[in-house]
C-alpha cells in the first residue's frame, strides 16, 4: 500500500476531523445525552439515528430517512451531518462497551 493510501489513524496521526467528532459528542453529552440517557436506548435507535444523519447526506432532494425520534432535526451541511452521525456511532459503541462489562453480549439493557 502506498503512503498516500494509509489511514491517518494507522499512521498514528490524529486529524482535525476526529477532534470535531469528539467535540460533537461532548456537545451531545452537555445537552443531556450522556451514558445514563444512552443506556435507556436498547433497541438500536442510536445507531439508527446515526444512519439517518449519514443517509440523508446522499438524499438531498428526497424526504429525510426514517428517524427514530419523530421529525429529523434541521438539515446541516453534508459534512455537519456526517460529523453528527459519527458522534452518534461513538455513543452507540460506548453503550455496547458498557454492557459488555456487565457480562452481557445482548444490546439490551441488563435487568
Amino acid at each position: 500500500m502506498s503512503e498516500d493510501h494509509k489511514c491517518c489513524l494507522a499512521a498514528g496521526i490524529r486529524t482535525g476531523v476526529l477532534d470535531e467528532i469528539e467535540a460533537e459528542r461532548s456537545r451531545q453529552i452537555a445537552k443531556g445525552y450522556d451514558a445514563a440517557h444512552d443506556d435507556e436506548h436498547t433497541n438500536g435507535c442510536i445507531a439508527w439515528a446515526a444512519s439517518a444523519y449519514a443517509g440523508r447526506t446522499f438524499w438531498k432532494s428526497q424526504p429525510a430517512p426514517l428517524y427514530p425520534w419523530g421529525e429529523m432535526p434541521e438539515r446541516g451541511t453534508v459534512r455537519d451531518d456526517l460529523i453528527t452521525a459519527a458522534a452518534l456511532i461513538v455513543a452507540e459503541i460506548e453503550r455496547l462497551d458498557r454492557f459488555k462489562t456487565a457480562d452481557t453480549v445482548n444490546i439490551r439493557k441488563p435487568e
